[in-house]
């Protein structure tokens, strides 16, 4: 009787490290998410104000990247949590801009790992499960 008691007591205590590490995982890709959303949304927002009919197309589809990575944040944190993130987010994206029509900085550090973040989101989410342990 006591051995199993203590088997319980371990597997409780196992459980709730276990979830803790998934939530500190869940809520630090959620982070990365909500910044991809605020990318895209400076990029589609500057892209689609330009007279330039070429940009709406990449404009467009930006757009449906901050709508994807919005979706896939709010997977692992609450709507408002993630709001706030992306607001967060975005005064500091705005604040690496040398003016409000140059994107290359931004482009630079974001482009590539939010497209990875899109296409294979279980790695990443993975990396972050190992990293938090």
């Amino acid at each position: 009787m006591r051995l199993s008691l203590v088997g319980l007591l371990v597997g409780m205590t196992t459980s709730i490290v276990t979830s803790a590490y998934a939530d500190d995982a869940e809520a630090a890709f959620s982070k990365e998410l909500s910044e991809c959303s605020a990318y895209y949304d400076i990029t589609s927002s500057t892209l689609s104000k330009m007279d330039v009919p070429q940009m709406q197309n990449i404009a467009e589809k930006l757009s449906r990247s901050k709508t994807a990575s919005l979706a896939l944040a709010e997977k692992y944190q609450t709507p408002d949590k993630v709001a706030q993130q992306i607001v967060e987010a975005k005064k500091q994206q705005l604040a690496l801009l040398p003016n409000d029509k140059s994107l290359m900085t931004l482009m630079e550090k974001y482009r590539q790992p939010c497209q990875v973040y899109l296409t294979e989101p279980e790695k990443r989410l993975a990396y972050w499960q190992m990293a938090t342990m």
